[in-house]
């Protein structure tokens, strides 16, 4: 069913007129411009905001290498698909309410901003699906995880999200566009399948409904498996059964590598080679009778045997410890963070998204059941757009939020205070 433009929703959050302001008298051309003005007095800042703070994301990413971990590279995907949201999608939007929603810059240019702001959108959302996948992955398949996670490996992922969005949205907003009679001859710019009640109602499918689905299963897994993972308890024990260890004053090469082996223990509690299920008693077990098989086998030789020409010092064997020690507590450390940051990612997209998503439901029924394009008030559709518009804003709080020094680095930029 063809659905009049002065009732579509924008997928694109470009904002359009209604019919009351088709009609507007001249009497009321001035009071017209001063409510323009002052909404663009709003926008303008609001999209500065999005627009900065992600720039200032993607900054801290590049001075501070301790953030160069392996989620954090979908973290700077997800900041510079929201900075090209604020560029591409928010701007034009506040041009064209200015300008009494009409697209002065043609025909062309309107098709490829609808193109890259669909793809922006897009490349968001698909960002937290696929730390969501990462986090899923590490939990459930964690010696596999950690062998294919590499910076090459987050930069391949990330391409593969762009070119994705681009064969969707490169047909379905700019081709289409570009094809279209009515487009050509169009005032404002907004895309054509806008005018089609199902084509709406698709598109929101393909960005918000499949991915949010996905990231719910996954999350929900994740979620369970680490309720019922063990290995933040394995390492501790770990850490526990190895300080008597240190105070020994030598320890032969065979420690060394029991420690080593030990120390393989992954933050969920598995050895390689065994399945992803939760060891924590085994591991227990196993890492005290290798230390206490070592501790006989060493009163046997004796600590100060001439016999036993490959035992090290104290020292040696305490700075293996503690980098193994190190190793697990760096580990859990990143994977707490990712785990945090996919939480509140999620929890964002879901709180801004939701209600647009919802509206363009309850329109599409109207329009193709109920035959009515009236079911409610024109504001609760601007209301919901400018909510959507805030996952943009909320996206770099929520990096800030839950990791420190994500946090501490933007504010040191900030206040100019970086030295590199």
């Amino acid at each position: 069913m063809e659905v009049s433009r002065d009732h579509i929703i924008n997928i694109n959050f470009t904002l359009s007129s209604s019919s009351e302001s088709d009609t507007t008298t001249s009497s009321h051309s001035s009071s017209t411009s001063s409510l323009q003005l002052r909404g663009a007095l709003i926008m303008l800042p609001f999209i500065l905001f999005v627009v900065l703070a992600n720039i200032l994301t993607i900054l801290a990413f590049l001075v501070e290498k301790r953030l160069h971990i392996f989620c954090n590279y979908f973290v700077i995907n997800m900041a510079i698909a929201d900075t090209l949201v604020g560029i591409t999608a928010m701007a034009p939007s506040m041009v064209q309410f200015l300008l009494a929603f009409q697209w002065p810059f043609g025909h062309v240019s309107c098709s490829i901003l609808m193109t890259i702001s669909h793809m922006s959108f897009h490349v968001s959302i698909l960002s937290v699906l696929v730390i969501c996948a990462d986090r899923w992955y590490a939990v459930t398949h964690p010696l596999k995880h950690r062998s294919v996670r590499s910076r090459g490996m987050a930069l391949k992922v990330n391409s593969l999200i762009w070119l994705m969005s681009f064969v969707i949205w490169g047909p379905f907003t700019g081709i289409w566009a570009l094809l279209d009679p009515f487009s050509q001859t169009a005032v404002s710019c907004s895309p054509v399948y806008l005018r089609f009640a199902l084509g709406t109602f698709g598109a929101v499918v393909i960005v918000y409904w499949v991915p949010v689905s996905m990231i719910g299963v996954l999350y929900i897994s994740v979620y369970r498996k680490i309720l019922t993972s063990g290995g933040v308890q394995v390492s501790r024990n770990f850490e526990k059964q190895s300080k008597p260890e240190r105070e020994s004053p030598s320890l032969s090469r065979i420690d060394i590598v029991t420690i080593s082996e030990a120390s393989t223990l992954d933050s969920h509690g598995t050895k390689p080679g065994s399945s992803s299920e939760p060891q924590t008693s085994q591991g227990e077990m196993s890492l005290q009778s290798m230390i206490d098989e070592k501790k006989n086998g060493k009163e046997r030789c004796g600590v100060l045997s001439t016999g036993c020409s490959h035992d090290l010092t104290a020292n040696d064997i305490k700075s293996k410890q503690d980098a193994a020690n190190h190793k697990i507590v760096k580990n859990e450390r990143n994977s707490a963070k990712a785990q945090r940051t996919l939480t509140f990612l999620v929890v964002a997209l879901v709180v801004t998204w939701t209600p647009y998503a919802c509206v363009v439901l309850a329109l599409t029924y109207c329009y193709t059941i109920l035959q009515t394009v009236n079911c409610f008030s024109p504001i609760f559709p601007v209301i919901s757009v400018w909510i959507t518009w805030g996952n943009s804003l909320l996206n770099p709080i929520m990096y800030a939020a839950a990791q420190p020094l994500f946090r501490k680095t933007m504010f040191k930029l900030l206040f100019g205070q970086c030295n590199k």
